[in-house]
């Protein structure tokens, strides 16, 4: 869904706003300078009458025009460096302010927003929008607003010399304009049309880039190359169509430009032999009239330019013009914790238009328990946990934590609530140091240390030449997959948080890894309620109570012993595989 004009204009506004007065100052300065354009030309005009009029010389006599050039001068270069001096101690904060509150919008969109749209594409758009809401503002102080003053501003200088000339170039703006407006209209979709290529086009080359070792892996450089020219190739045509609209727009205006300055010429010869204009006004007009051609032609180009502009920042806005799926309620409130216990009742759930993944389930978890899920792949397990989270909206039910409805709390003060090791473990492109922190920002050397000794990272960390100022990569990839999981571990000791959800947490390491990181981990766990997703049923023996999901439905319930005990259930028969399994691998 894209923008519409009022809505952008207010939207920029709001960060403008607090510099309102700023701006005034700021666009003083093209009005006045091009005031003086004209009063330039009228000086250019008296001086000219004077001299066909007298054959001598007198500096005296030329005292107006030669004033009101200098002050002219004087006049525009000075409102110019106020404006100039004004704008650099505002307009930089204005651009930080439009990308401060798009992030901020953005950032608060909900998980499947994320799901669905390309990183890049995002990125491309948050960035779009503060350089080109500074390009339409540049084009607007420095083009714009001095050729219309310049085109205004000459229809009184053609006022002083013939009302026929008035009524000429009135005709002509009317008629140019007009035209020039209509055929503007088609430039702007055309515009929308590129940049929505041309911002898919990021995404995709981004989400290429991050996946590059898959490409490398799957050997299939070539078919990236191809599938990245498939989409350039409609990049082009959509930007040929742009560009040759644009010609035919500039030879029309060339054609007017000639039949204008021919038919005002020719206007001019028959006045100044009827007698109605001077030399001074002959050479005036004609020079007014080229000068306001090119001023024309050149507001054209800047107006188209402002059309095209205006079509990248509607379609760059549509990243938030979005609305929210998940939202905190008005009303919301902190949640408050106090043993930990979590309920799902009679949950309904399923993804957009597709198949249901949950029908009234319910499960109670008691505080302190230690659950497992176990399920093959599409059960509904990672789902359970993002509905937790508030990733999603369920449509119908309730979850509650200590009885309080997690719709009704807010989404901050549930995920500090809650600790996550996920099975894919995403870090920032920074340091170690940052990427631990991240579970408790104003955490101690002391807390990170201990820490890192408690997910077995310390030993590794020192090995490095940077230590914990080591960057990590893009998504961490300069380290193993093992050691993103142990810093994901690491930052789930920092946070410290009375629930803890454990997706596939060791699914990544060795066996003697997986080994050091179940002590660490039953530490972890303890006065904590705890749910544990696991294909690796072994990680689940000491958990107080296993689940079965089947399509969103519990079959099975039970501790470790009594599930195996089932000698017909799911989970015995999984079980059974794995040890067997197991064994092979050993012979």
């Amino acid at each position: 869904m894209k923008s519409n004009k009022k809505q952008i204009i207010s939207y920029l506004w709001q960060s403008l706003k607090p510099y309102k007065w700023h701006l005034i100052i700021i666009l003083q300065a093209p009005m006045i300078a091009s005031l003086f354009v004209p009063i330039t030309q009228y000086a250019i005009k008296i001086t000219i009458d004077y001299l066909a009029a007298n054959k001598g010389f007198s500096f005296s006599a030329l005292t107006l025009p030669i004033s009101l050039f200098i002050c002219g001068q004087l006049a525009a270069e000075t409102s110019w460096a106020i404006s100039n001096w004004v704008s650099l101690k505002s307009m930089v904060f204005v651009k930080a302010s439009i990308t401060d509150r798009v992030y901020s919008y953005v950032l608060d969109h909900s998980y499947n927003f994320f799901q669905n749209n390309y990183s890049g594409s995002i990125s491309a758009k948050i960035n779009n929008i503060q350089s080109t809401a500074n390009k339409l503002f540049e084009n607007i102080k420095f083009n714009i607003i001095n050729r219309l003053t310049i085109l205004i501003s000459t229809v009184f200088l053609f006022w002083m010399v013939s009302k026929i000339l008035v009524f000429a170039i009135l005709i002509f703006y009317l008629v140019f304009f007009s035209i020039v407006y209509r055929l503007s209209k088609k430039l702007h979709t055309l515009s929308e049309n590129y940049t929505n290529r041309n911002q898919k086009i990021s995404g995709l080359i981004s989400d290429s880039v991050s996946n590059i070792f898959n490409i490398f892996l799957f050997a299939n450089k070539t078919r990236e190359r191809s599938f990245i020219r498939e989409e350039l190739g409609g990049i082009t045509a959509s930007e040929q169509r742009m560009l040759r609209y644009e010609f035919y727009l500039q030879l029309f205006i060339g054609i007017v430009y000639l039949s204008i300055s021919m038919g005002v010429l020719f206007l001019l010869i028959y006045l100044k032999q009827q007698g109605g204009i001077t030399v001074g006004d002959f050479s005036l007009v004609l020079a007014a009239l080229f000068h306001t051609l090119e001023v024309s032609y050149s507001l054209v180009t800047n107006v188209t330019s402002l059309v095209k502009d205006w079509g990248e920042l509607e379609e760059s806005f549509s990243v938030i013009n979005k609305k929210y799926e998940v939202r905190d309620k008005p009303n919301a409130r902190d949640l408050m914790i106090n043993n930990s216990a979590i309920e799902f009742k009679s949950v309904n759930f399923k993804y957009d238009n597709g198949p249901e993944i949950f029908s009234d389930f319910s499960l109670k978890i008691n505080s302190g328990e230690k659950l497992g899920l176990v399920g093959h792949s599409g059960a509904g397990k990672s789902t359970l946990v993002n509905l937790l989270l508030r990733y999603f909206t369920i449509n119908s039910g309730c979850m509650l934590i200590d009885t309080q409805d997690i719709s009704d709390i807010t989404e901050d003060s549930l995920r500090k609530n809650v600790s996550v090791v996920p099975q894919d473990v995403l870090l920032f492109h920074r340091s170690i140091r940052e990427n631990i922190l991240y579970g408790k920002l104003d955490a101690t050397e002391i807390e990170i240390l201990d820490a890192c000794k408690k997910a077995h990272i310390y030993d590794f960390i020192q090995t490095l030449p940077d230590g914990f100022d080591t960057i990590v990569g893009e998504r961490g990839l300069k380290i193993s997959g093992g050691q993103k999981q142990r810093i994901a571990i690491a930052r789930a000791f920092l946070k410290n948080a009375p629930i803890l959800i454990l997706d596939e947490a060791t699914s990544n390491l060795d066996s003697q890894s997986e080994k050091e990181i179940q002590e660490s981990l039953e530490v972890l766990m303890q006065q904590k309620t705890v749910i544990v997703i696991a294909h690796r049923l072994s990680t689940l023996k000491n958990m107080d109570r296993i689940i079965f999901l089947e399509k969103g439905k519990i079959t099975e319930e039970g501790n470790h012993s009594q599930l195996i005990q089932n000698g017909t259930g799911a989970y015995r028969k999984l079980w059974d595989l794995q040890v067997k399994d197991a064994s092979v691998q050993l012979m």
